[in-house]
């Protein structure tokens, strides 16, 4: 159910294709809009079937436009999709018949259920953290595989990594599994009383209010990630983030593992130790009653407080899976960020772009000024998109600080987005704009030299973008054009 456009859908059906099943893809949009999900479908089951001719396969079945009763009756399983919502008719039915509904996490725990998997959710800072703690436990464990996140070519499904992961388990090769889990996944997992081995909250702040009917909804989602872990299981929590910590003070201490930009506090887990000067501050591993050093926070080439709390989630990790201290030295010197995530595209006529468009929440926004602004204001920011029913009070205060000058794009939530920036007394120019090319020409025109560009737009993509990763593309491509122009 919803084949989509992120790339899920297309990895769920291709899996099932290759293990003979009889799929039947249902979506509400029409072929025209899923084109190039269907394209891309239709080559991976093509060629699979070309070099595979001895093998059993059924043809996928396109059921678009709709949702049918019979389809649901008929199954053995129901894969639901993230944008089909929970509480559909058909899938109550489903549940009414008796009839499995799984997710991609799901059906990826259940089939491996003895794998060292390590799960990483929370608000900000999940798909960083993934790739950071994957990174780190391929110096000690090469075969380390990584899962859940989203990138500018599409979303890295748990599904793409499922052979590869019983190919390994056959092996006999006990190598960690990463995975980013979103709260809707985390709800599925509930549904079949389902935890990963080692649990990584990175934060929590308000987000995809539009899908949980309160805040406290979403806490309770996101705290199945460690809700049916085994006694050997492991949560690592963010400890100055207040409701990270209290889920994490819900722990048994002996389970329990903290990460904190300050050490007061912290039994055992990661921390920054600022003991010698106010500016020298270091990466501290803290465990058993001893701290070991890791590397000044000045040697690692992550930017930003956000960062540094991503980091140090993944040297929690690296301590409880053995990877020796000179081995975290030497990755926190050369980690690299993320695709969209803060990015720094260049210097290009004396300014400074950054396309950080995966905030997606106030709180993305209000971290990314917060690291990139000084006392002085030269951001322009390209912020609004669709609402989420988040708050943006905070974000427009953090524009007021920082922000010389605002452009909006077109949206649901760009009426309170301005609206909040007004209250806070936000008292630069304001643009408004209906493309990305019209708001990256508007924020060049409201800039100078030693100027900062940013697009941080604190709202969803869907209306005027495919999905995030178009807005970052579209972003890029119209920066690349100022940049090779002779203004």
């Amino acid at each position: 159910m919803g084949l989509g456009l992120h790339g899920g859908g297309v990895a769920a059906a291709y899996w099932f294709f290759r293990q003979g099943a009889e799929v039947i893809i249902t979506d509400i949009k029409k072929r025209h809009e899923l084109e190039p999900s269907i394209a891309r479908l239709t080559a991976l089951c093509t060629t699979y079937r070309l070099s595979h001719p001895a093998a059993r396969l059924s043809s996928c079945e396109y059921v678009l436009g709709e949702h049918r009763e019979k389809d649901i009756l008929g199954a053995e399983y129901v894969i639901q999709n993230p944008g089909v919502p929970r509480e559909m008719p058909l899938l109550a039915l489903a549940r009414e018949k008796g009839i499995p509904i799984h997710n991609d996490a799901s059906i990826f725990f259940s089939l491996l259920r003895d794998a060292d998997i390590i799960g990483v959710t929370g608000t900000r800072g999940k798909t960083t953290t993934v790739l950071l703690i994957a990174g780190l436990l391929k110096r000690k464990y090469p075969m380390t595989l990584a899962a859940g996140y989203a990138t500018r070519a599409g979303a890295v499904s748990f599904f793409s990594i499922l052979d590869k992961a019983f190919e390994q388990e056959r092996a006999g090769v006990r190598a960690p599994i990463v995975l980013e889990l979103s709260s809707w996944q985390l709800e599925m997992l509930a549904t079949h009383a389902l935890s990963p081995r080692l649990a990584v909250m990175t934060n929590m702040y308000p987000d995809h209010l539009n899908r949980h009917v309160s805040m406290e909804a979403y806490v309770e989602a996101k705290k199945n990630i460690y809700r049916f872990q085994d006694g050997a299981g492991c949560v690592i929590a963010n400890y100055d983030n207040p409701l990270t910590r209290a889920m994490g003070d819900s722990i048994p201490s002996p389970r329990r593992y903290w990460f904190s930009r300050s050490c007061d506090g912290i039994d055992r887990g990661a921390c920054i130790s600022k003991k010698r000067t106010r500016t020298h501050r270091e990466l501290i591993l803290r465990g058993d009653g001893a701290d070991v050093a890791v590397c000044p926070c000045s040697a690692s080439a992550l930017r930003g407080g956000h960062n540094e709390e991503n980091m140090l989630a993944a040297l929690v990790v690296g301590m409880i899976r053995g990877v020796s201290p000179e081995a975290m030295r030497e990755f926190c010197a050369s980690a690299q960020g993320v695709q969209g995530r803060l990015e720094y595209l260049g210097l290009g006529h004396g300014r400074a772009f950054y396309n950080d468009t995966t905030a997606t929440s106030p709180d993305a926004v209000c971290a990314a000024l917060k690291t990139l602004g000084g006392r002085s204001k030269k951001i322009i920011l390209i912020a609004g998109g669709a609402d989420k029913g988040l708050d943006f009070s905070g974000m427009g205060g953090a524009i007021a600080r920082y922000c010389k000058a605002l452009v909006l794009l077109s949206g649901t939530a760009t009426p309170s987005l301005f609206e909040s920036a007004r209250t806070a007394s936000y008292g630069g120019a304001v643009f408004f704009a209906n493309s990305m090319s019209e708001a990256v020409g508007k924020a060049w025109q409201a800039s100078k030299k030693g100027d900062i560009l940013l697009l941080s737009p604190g709202a969803a993509s869907f209306g005027m973008f495919r999905h995030e990763f178009d807005r970052g593309d579209q972003f890029v491509q119209a920066v690349e054009r100022l940049m090779n122009s002779g203004k």
